[in-house]
């Protein structure tokens, strides 16, 4: 069955599922007027309805409806004092929170800052140790150094000497006997 814009084609030639026909109002345009009609003619009725009500009853259910309109003000007023105080009532309780999450904020700083100076502490601890230990080690080798500086000058203090003591016996003469 396929559908065309207009009508379903079930594909037998010519055939139609649907056959429309005169007395079919659905191609009719629609008339706001008539449609609203019973509405209207439904509202018209209550009001008489109403308006009767009040005729034959007097002012009674007046003074009734004011009363009870009056009670549903103070009810409003007094529900909307309720609802402020129990607001009042949360801010506290919230601002109470506020000044116990700052108390915890402030004792973490504090807490983080007494960490950070034991790091600190810590950090300089261990360089003052490996500072000492570069001392003795800066020390070894100075020493080090000064000894075979003074070795060197040692032993060029003896080459000295011993040159000074080569020349002077070498300007001396030399006794020669015969025998």
């Amino acid at each position: 069955m396929t559908k065309s814009n207009f009508k379903y084609n079930s594909g037998q030639a010519g055939g139609t599922l649907f056959k429309p026909s005169e007395k079919d109002t659905s191609y009719r345009p629609f008339d706001k007027q008539a449609a609203s009609q019973p509405i209207l003619d439904s509202l018209r009725k209550k009001t008489e309805v109403e308006v009767g009500n009040v005729k034959r009853t007097g002012d009674r259910f007046l003074t009734t409806k004011k009363i009870e309109h009056a009670n549903e003000e103070f009810t409003a007023k007094y529900n909307a004092g309720i609802k402020d105080i129990n607001t009042q009532i949360a801010l506290e309780k919230l601002q109470k929170f506020r000044q116990g999450a700052t108390q915890i904020g402030m004792f973490a700083i504090e807490e983080y800052d007494k960490w950070q100076k034991r790091k600190a502490h810590a950090v300089g601890e261990a360089l003052k140790t490996e500072g000492r230990e570069e001392k003795t080690q800066l020390l070894e080798e100075l020493k080090e150094f000064l000894e075979s500086v003074s070795l060197t000058e040692k032993l060029k203090a003896e080459a000295e000497e011993s040159n000074a003591q080569r020349e002077v016996l070498a300007k001396a003469p030399l006794n020669i006997y015969i025998g």
